[in-house]
């Protein structure tokens, strides 16, 4: 059986000796294939309990701006930064930035999609919705379709430029944050969210 605890752990408890593999869900970042980024664990009759830990992160985002501060009329470039997850061994993967603006800023609806050291850009290859975020979008990244040959793009950088123009809403909306966050999983009626990185 296992039980999760306060701390984020889990404990496994009545197994039989042997060996065992622990693998994280929508932990793939690793570089290969995620049943060979779990961690084994071997049970015998003189180590009978051991700790095992975890070799993957799940998704984060990264949040920036060109500028230090802006005045009404000015143009500010945005750039969001996630890292290409490792999909393999799974039928499939949702993976989805958003990114949701102040009222002070006017968006531009301009998001264009990298993948570092990959020269086109795949913007044409993403899905970006600007209706269901209110002065924002959601782009959803095939990224099982672009690991690359041989998984020559796992934990790439994933990047999302975009630009929004200092509006006259800007000297009252000071205490409204930035949102952007990662939506990712396996199982698109489960997904997971990254906590929010505010701005």
């Amino acid at each position: 059986t296992a039980s999760g605890v306060a701390s984020g752990d889990v404990s496994v408890t009545g197994l039989d000796l042997g060996y065992y593999l622990m693998v994280p869900v929508d932990m793939t970042d690793e570089k290969t294939n995620p049943l060979t980024t779990g961690s084994i664990a071997s049970l015998t009759s003189a180590a009978p309990t051991g700790d095992i830990y975890v070799k993957a992160t799940k998704p984060t985002v990264v949040k920036t701006d060109n500028v230090i501060s802006a005045e009404i009329g000015q143009t500010v470039t945005y750039t969001l930064e996630g890292k290409m997850p490792n999909t393999s061994g799974t039928a499939s993967f949702t993976y989805k930035l958003q990114d949701e603006m102040t009222s002070g800023l006017t968006f531009n609806k301009d998001v264009a999609v990298t993948i570092e050291g990959v020269t086109n850009p795949i913007t044409a290859q993403c899905t970006i919705d600007y209706t269901t975020v209110t002065n924002g979008f959601v782009c959803t990244i095939p990224v099982a379709d672009l690991q690359g040959t041989n998984g020559a793009n796992i934990g790439k950088k994933i990047t999302l430029t975009y630009t929004a123009v200092v509006n006259e809403n800007a000297i009252q909306s000071t205490n409204e944050k930035n949102k952007a966050k990662v939506i990712y999983g396996r199982n698109p009626d489960d997904l997971e969210e990254s906590t929010p990185v505010e701005e």
